[in-house]
């Protein structure tokens, strides 16, 4: 018998063990998953009663809001196109922010109290059912006498009307809100007794003008004792905390003018919900500065690519644009037409889902390698066109570079030199330094997102490998993540996740929540960043990138030219600046376009744009 019981306990303690381990992984691990999933439907019936948040750039310019309209909600976008791959739409299913922080964007900070809010205002002050329009005071009483097609009673139990009940002593002053479907008009002394029992205790009867400035001295006392709760130690939003002024600020609240005058009083400190409570979801705050993202908006233009910014010390996105685009609030009016255009793709974020052959700035990654395995000293004798076993390579223009270390071919560019590199430090060490990088690997970006292809394997052919070491063949980058491996080489060889928002703040403007950065892990000595560093440098100063030379900012940079099939190659350009203390990474890509001096002047004209706004 002691054998079952421990066996039925034991058997039972280990389901509750194990529901609980469910539940705290749940919680942790798939919540967040779950709670943005476009099937939750506690989510979708949150949109109707709950005022979507803003969604503000880092300097509190305003992207994206909601107008409320007799049927509802109206999201609208004050740049609709310059934001429309970073922000996304909300409609016809959800992308970009809108998709990602959907749960945020619903979210009631200060749940509680914007409830309350909600149902006294349009429950109960609502006009038509209980209005503070229509109520008539005295006193401690409140009859709402025109919602309800009633009078309050006069002294005696006559029917009356309020300027009859001066005319009643102090003892005969009802102390209690009467309806005339609970209780009929009446004196004191027919009413049951347990409905006067405050009035019959042991404390004397107040007169009215007592009952004021007992009011009046409670209200500044209320105002004094929580004043550092309210704006200290919690959120309040911008009406209710006009609310919290009025009655402050009001310390002679005359209760005869907000009776006959309703809302229209000066001393109604109700004022400001007038038209009701609105529940108000937080507002998400964007690491972008629209500033810069105009400039990167106007920069492309109508070249089809993209353009990614970033903080080099923290991975926050400080721009983001990509071309072609659409118009997030036509969506639904244009959806066949949108999905369906498969040349121009402008649903598509170029800078985060487009997949293109890296091309040189590959090449960055393959300077780390030379470096790091000893071979600084290697050269090369570049004749224009050269031959490896039966793969053969050209040079841009088929230019003679001759003699070349490391620092002359990464300028030049050279495809000779990273080609014979490739084939001298082995498949299995390049397929590390790709994995290294963060090729054929996922990262946390909210924001739908490719990951970065290479191919190249133990099995993979000696053509198939000098093809790679230039960043052709198979191999398939996205601008996010050239601009990543980037940002890494200026910081000192440190992979930050990138991150699209800066925070949350609650409907009243408090910010609640700050994303700090993360680190995917350190990519590269501080040694090997150092020299990589130098050697885009200089690119700029006497490479294929000197139209980035300016005398505003020094700038370094890598340029790159992707073969696609057709006669108008993918032009690159990726760098950072300040060069002495790197603060921020640009990154153009541009599809077919030709020259990569077209990227390097973009990338130069917002680089020095960006430097005026630091000043």
């Amino acid at each position: 018998m002691n054998n079952r019981i421990k066996i039925t306990f034991w058997f039972l303690f280990a389901m509750f063990a194990l529901l609980i381990i469910y539940i705290g992984y749940f919680t942790v691990v798939e919540a967040p998953e779950v709670i943005n999933n476009p099937y939750n439907l506690r989510l979708s019936a949150s949109e109707s009663s709950v005022k979507r948040g803003n969604i503000e750039d880092i300097n509190g310019v305003v992207l994206a809001e909601s107008i409320q309209e007799d049927d509802g909600f109206t999201r609208t976008y004050n740049y609709p196109r310059m934001y429309c791959h970073v922000i996304g739409y909300t409609g016809v299913g959800k992308t970009g922010v809108e998709a990602a922080y959907n749960a945020e964007l619903l979210t009631l900070h200060n749940e509680t109290l914007q409830k309350f809010l909600y149902i006294v205002t349009n429950k109960v002050f609502k006009k038509g059912e209980f209005s503070l329009t229509g109520m008539e005071l005295y006193g401690n009483d409140v009859y709402a006498a025109d919602t309800f097609d009633f009078e309050p009673p006069a002294a005696g139990g006559d029917e009356g009307t309020p300027e009859d009940l001066p005319e009643a002593s102090p003892d005969e002053v009802p102390r209690h809100i009467e309806t005339p479907t609970d209780v009929p008009a009446e004196t004191p002394e027919e009413a049951p007794e347990d409905i006067f029992d405050e009035a019959q205790n042991d404390t004397p009867q107040e007169t009215p003008e007592d009952m004021t400035e007992d009011l009046q001295e409670e209200t500044t006392e209320a105002a004094s004792e929580e004043e550092t709760d309210i704006y200290e130690n919690s959120d309040i939003d911008s009406e209710i905390k006009d609310i919290y002024d009025n009655i402050e600020g009001n310390q002679d609240i005359d209760l005869d003018s907000i009776a006959s005058d309703g809302y229209e009083s000066e001393n109604n400190f109700f004022a400001p919900l007038k038209d009701g409570y609105v529940l108000k979801g937080n507002t998400v705050v964007l690491s972008i500065d629209n500033r810069i993202q105009e400039k990167a908006f106007e920069l492309l233009g109508e070249r089809r690519g993209s353009i990614v910014v970033s903080d080099v010390n923290t991975g926050k996105i400080k721009a983001m644009v990509s071309y072609p685009n659409y118009n997030p609030e036509t969506v639904a009016d244009n959806w066949d037409s949108l999905t369906t255009d498969d040349e121009n793709t402008p649903l598509l974020n170029r800078a985060t889902q487009g997949l293109y052959p890296p091309g040189s700035v590959f090449k960055i990654g393959m300077a780390q390698l030379i470096i790091d395995t000893g071979n600084e000293g290697m050269s090369f004798d570049c004749t224009g066109v050269n031959t490896f076993g039966n793969k053969t390579l050209r040079c841009y223009n088929e230019t003679v570079h001759g003699s070349e270390g490391l620092t002359e071919a990464f300028r030049n560019s050279c495809n000779g030199y990273f080609a014979q590199a490739g084939l001298t430090l082995t498949k299995d060490r390049l397929i590390t330094e790709a994995l290294n990088l963060g090729y054929n690997k996922d990262y946390d970006f909210p924001l739908e997102h490719s990951e970065s292809i290479f191919n190249l394997n133990k099995d993979s052919e000696d053509s198939e490998l000098v093809d790679t070491s230039i960043g052709q063949g198979k191999t398939m980058a996205t601008p996010l993540h050239i601009n990543m491996i980037t940002a890494a080489v200026a910081n000192g060889g440190t992979m930050y996740t990138p991150q699209i928002a800066q925070g949350l703040k609650s409907a009243g403007g408090r910010m609640i929540k700050k994303y700090k950065p993360e680190e995917m892990g350190v990519v590269m000595s501080e040694e090997t960043s150092a020299k990589i560093r130098e050697l885009m440098r200089e690119v700029v100063t006497n490479g294929t990138a000197t139209g980035a030379n300016n005398d505003i900012i020094a700038i370094a940079g890598k340029t790159g030219t992707a073969e696609n099939g057709t006669d108008d190659d993918h032009i690159w350009f990726t760098g950072f600046a300040p060069y002495d203390e790197p603060h921020y990474a640009v990154t153009v890509m541009l599809e077919y376009g030709g020259k990569s001096s077209r990227t390097v002047g973009i990338a130069n004209e917002l680089f020095e744009y960006i430097a005026g706004l630091d000043e």
